[in-house]
């Protein structure tokens, strides 16, 4: 009689999700801490996702270090540009540096949302807080 492995195959692993929130970066470090806050809430509210800070220039991470934490155990990085419009940066500097990402780590699928600053519902966000702080004073 020969036994029967009655084992439940082994599910795929889920492809795990990151949020890089991508800032310029500035040489004061305080700079950082309501990019830092908002990672915070990010994380709180998006348990299922690693949520990551990264900088253009003066802070660390830069985006290629942050990828390179994240790039063995995520399929997929989505970038958060956090600025206010697409200038130049957003134009030249970051297209150039998601390309040599992705060619560096071809298993993750890399995506980017558009500038913050320009998504209605952060607009709105603002001009209410203008508003309340306005009427408070």
């Amino acid at each position: 009689m020969t036994a029967t492995n009655h084992t439940a195959p082994h599910p795929e692993p889920t492809p795990r999700r990151a949020l890089v929130l991508f800032a310029h970066g500035a040489r004061n470090p305080e700079w950082a801490e309501p990019l830092r806050y908002a990672q915070s809430v990010l994380s709180e509210r998006l348990p299922d996702h690693t949520v990551t800070v990264a900088f253009l220039e003066f802070l660390s991470p830069t985006l290629t270090e942050a990828v390179m934490e994240l790039a063995p155990t995520h399929s997929e990085i989505v970038i958060v540009p956090w600025f206010v419009a697409e200038g130049g940066h957003l134009q030249r500097d970051l297209p150039q540096l998601v390309n040599n990402l992705a060619t560096r780590y071809p298993a993750v699928q890399f995506s980017c949302f558009p500038p913050i600053g320009t998504l209605e519902p952060v607009i709105r966000a603002i001009a209410d807080a203008v508003v309340a702080t306005l009427s408070a004073s």
